[in-house]
């Protein structure tokens, strides 16, 4: 189970801002990892959200 508490969130919406939208013209291209895997059936897309939350806030800091 992924850990829902005050700095959990705090740390997510930090992260977050990051990658808000700021009208700068700049921009940074994003590659899916597995191009092949970036449309999956629902079932499937439900059982992977956890693991990659558990990833991406692993590259946020401590988790």
């Amino acid at each position: 189970m992924i850990r829902k508490d005050g700095e959990t969130d705090r740390r997510v919406r930090e992260h977050l801002q990051k990658f808000r939208f700021r009208p700068s013209r700049e921009y940074e291209e994003f590659r899916w990892e597995k191009e092949a895997e970036r449309f999956v059936p629902w079932e499937r897309l439900y059982a992977e959200i956890p693991e990659r939350m558990r990833k991406e806030l692993a590259l946020i800091g401590g988790w």
